[in-house]
């Protein structure tokens, strides 16, 4: 589902996301003792979440950004060694996996908070490895 330069085209309309604000909220509570978004990688670290979410909103608007979207983003992050596209690419599959393949409507995503954020939890948990500090 990778189309290339379209996710490089949606940053460029970063500011035009409805739900920026509360991206820039949310990435702040999001895997901050992990070191792809902590200490000296952590602006680059935040800025890429906050990228990779509010292009994600505009690509589907009728979804937007949702609270617990952002642990998601930033585990695929973490995961791909902070391979920002990449992650991109695989939140949004994830999402249409969530949603189903031709449906862009948000009532799928009703109580996804609720849902994914104990999942984030527990992935954190099972792979405390790839959050733990190597220095």
């Amino acid at each position: 589902i990778r189309v290339n330069g379209l996710y490089d085209e949606l940053k460029t309309k970063k500011q035009s996301c409805r739900g920026l604000h509360t991206i820039k909220q949310d990435k702040l509570r999001t895997f901050t003792s992990h070191p792809l978004l902590s200490g000296e990688n952590r602006k680059r670290g935040m800025e890429a979440i906050e990228d990779i979410l509010a292009s994600y909103a505009i690509l589907n608007p009728k979804v937007g950004y949702c609270q617990g979207m952002s642990y998601l983003a930033a585990f695929l992050y973490i995961v791909s060694e902070g391979k920002e596209e990449e992650t991109f690419w695989a939140f949004v599959a994830l999402m249409q996996h969530q949603l189903g393949k031709d449906k862009l409507d948000i009532s799928p995503l009703e109580g996804m908070y609720v849902e994914y954020f104990p999942l984030a939890r527990l992935l954190q948990q099972m792979f405390d490895f790839i959050f733990e500090d190597k220095n």
